[in-house]
C-alpha cells in the first residue's frame, strides 16, 4: 500500500490470527460504556495480515464504520501482504520495539504467554451486547486458557477448510467431484496430461504447508484429537503416515515441479489457469477465484474434504479467528471499542464474504444479507462451522504456545518428503515429538 494511500485512508493495519494458551496477570479496570462514549479524541492502531487490494476495501469500510460510531476514534490501520510468518515477525519486532498496535485480528497463543495480550473479561463483562457473539465461539476463546479460562480475544468469525475443484475439467474426464480419497486420487491422475503442463493437483509446499497437511491428514485418518488420554501425539500415526506416503508422492509427477514452493497466492493462480484441476484451501480464496471466472459457478466448485479413508465418517477442519487487544496499549478502552465494531455485522458480513468465512455474530450467517450473492461455497461454509453436514470437528491444539513456530519448523522437512530426501515416517515422528514436547511443558504450567 503507497504511503499517499494510507494518508487517504487514515489508517495502519494490523492482523491477529487466534490461538489459545496461558495466562498473563494483568487486568485493566472494567470501562464505564458512558464513559467510553465521551473519550477525548483517540488514536487506535490496528493491523492485519495477508492483505489483497479486494480484501483491503473490507477495511476502509471498517475504518469507516468506525467513525461513525465513534467519531472521536481515529483508526491508524496497517494491512501486511503476505504469510503468517511474514506477520508474526513485523509484530514481534514491533513487541520488542514497544511500537505494537493497540490490537490485531490475528490470534497465537504464544502471545498469551509473552504477555502481550490483555485479558478482555473486564471489558466484555461490561459490554452492553456482549450476548450479541455466539456462546460456542466465546467458550472456545476461554478454552486458550484451560486453566482460568481467561478471555483473550473476542472471536469474529469461522473459517472453515475445503476443496477446490475445476468440475469443468473433472467433466471432460468423465468424473465428479471427488467424495472419497480414492475418488481423488484416481481424479488427480485422470487430470493429470503433463505435455500440456496441466497437473491434477497443486500441492503447496511453501508457507502453510503445514497447516493444510494437518487437515487433510486427521480428514483422511477420521482421528478427532492430537494428543490421545496419555499425551501420546497422534500425528504420526499409521494412517497418517500412509496418508502422507500418498498425497506427497504426487508431488512432481501429478503436481508441477515449483509446487515444491507454492504458497496460498499460487495455489490459486494455478487453480485459476488450468493449471491444477484440485486444490486445498480454506474458503479465503472464493472472491479470486469467482473473479477469475466470472462467477460461472459450472466451471468450479467448493467441496468437503473428502470422507476418512475407510468412508465412515465426514471431517472438518475450521479454525476461529478473533481480535486481541495489545496489553501495553495506552488507549485500551477506544481500543475495545474498536474492537466490538470490527466484530458487528456491519463489518464481518461484506468482510466474511470477501475471505470466505462465517461471522459468529448470532443471525448474521444465516441472513440474506450474507447469502445474497449465490456463492454457493458461503452456504456450504455455513453448513460445514454449524456442523449440519454431520461432519465431526478436528480439535486443533491452538492452545499450545509454540504450534504455530512447530509448523514453521516442519515445513521444510515436508518440502524434503517431496523431493524424496526424507521418508514420511522421519517426518511425523519428528513432528509428534515437537508436540508431545510443547504438551507436556504446557501442561506443567497448568497447575
Amino acid at each position: 500500500m503507497k504511503k499517499t494511500a494510507r494518508k487517504a485512508a487514515g489508517l495502519l493495519l494490523t492482523a491477529v490470527l487466534l490461538l489459545p494458551v496461558g495466562c498473563a496477570d494483568h487486568t485493566a479496570a472494567p470501562p464505564d460504556e458512558s464513559a467510553v462514549s465521551s473519550l477525548p479524541e483517540t488514536t487506535v492502531k490496528f493491523w492485519t495480515y495477508c492483505t489483497t487490494p479486494e480484501r483491503e476495501q473490507d477495511f476502509v469500510r471498517f475504518q469507516q464504520i468506525l467513525k461513525e460510531r465513534h467519531p472521536e476514534i481515529t483508526l491508524d490501520y496497517l494491512g501486511i501482504p503476505g504469510d503468517i510468518p511474514t506477520f508474526m515477525q513485523k509484530l514481534d519486532v514491533a513487541i520488542a520495539s514497544d511500537t505494537a498496535p493497540d490490537f490485531t485480528d490475528f490470534y497465537d497463543s504464544k502471545y498469551i504467554k509473552s504477555g502481550f495480550y490483555e485479558p478482555l473479561d473486564a471489558f466484555y463483562d461490561h459490554w452492553s451486547e456482549k450476548e450479541s457473539l455466539s456462546a460456542d465461539a466465546i467458550l472456545q476463546a476461554r478454552s486458550y486458557d484451560p486453566k482460568q479460562q481467561r478471555l483473550y480475544t473476542l472471536p469474529f468469525s469461522m473459517q472453515p477448510w475445503g476443496m477446490w475443484v475445476r468440475t469443468d475439467l473433472l467433466q471432460s474426464a468423465g468424473m465428479g467431484v471427488p467424495q472419497t480419497w480414492d475418488d481423488f486420487f484416481t481424479a488427480v491422475q485422470k487430470l493429470t496430461n503433463r505435455e500440456n503442463d496441466q497437473y491434477g493437483i497443486a500441492l503447496r509446499g511453501g508457507p502453510g504447508s503445514s497447516n493444510t497437511l494437518e487437515a487433510l491428514m486427521y480428514a483422511y485418518s477420521g482421528l478427532t484429537d492430537y494428543f490421545d488420554k496419555n499425551g501420546r501425539c497422534t500425528i504420526n500415526s499409521p494412517k497418517h503416515v500412509e496418508f502422507v506416503e500418498r498425497y506427497l508422492g504426487l508431488y512432481n509427477r501429478y503436481s508441477a515441479q515449483d509446487d515444491l514452493v507454492k504458497g496460498w497466492t499460487q495455489l490459486t493462480a494455478s487453480f485459476q489457469a488450468g493449471k491444477a484441476g484440485i486444490i486445498f484451501h480454506n474458503f479465503g480464496s472464493g472472491t479470486s477465484i469467482a473473479t477469475a471466472f466470472y462467477g460461472d459457478q459450472s466451471r468450479y466448485q467448493a467441496a468437503e474434504l473428502p470422507r476418512t479413508a475407510d468412508g465412515s465418517a465426514q471431517m472438518r477442519f475450521v479454525m476461529m479467528r478473533s481480535v486481541s487487544m495489545n496489553s501495553k496499549s495506552d488507549v485500551k478502552e477506544a481500543a475495545f471499542q474498536a474492537m466490538t465494531v470490527y466484530c458487528s455485522t456491519a463489518v464481518q458480513i461484506p468482510r466474511c464474504k470477501t475471505q470466505g468465512e462465517v461471522p459468529v455474530v448470532a443471525g448474521a450467517a444465516s441472513s440474506p444479507d450474507y447469502l445474497d450473492d449465490n456463492h454457493l461455497y458461503l452456504r456450504l461454509a455455513e453448513q460445514m462451522v454449524s456442523g449440519k453436514d454431520g461432519s465431526v470437528q478436528i480439535q486443533v491444539p491452538v492452545y499450545l504456545p509454540q504450534y504455530t513456530e512447530i509448523q514453521s519448523e516442519v515445513e521444510p522437512m515436508i518440502q524434503k518428503v517431496m523431493a524424496g530426501s526424507m521418508s514420511a515416517k522421519d517426518l511425523l515422528d519428528q513432528w509428534a515429538k515437537l508436540l508431545e514436547a510443547a504438551k507436556k511443558q504446557f501442561d506443567s504450567t497448568q497447575g
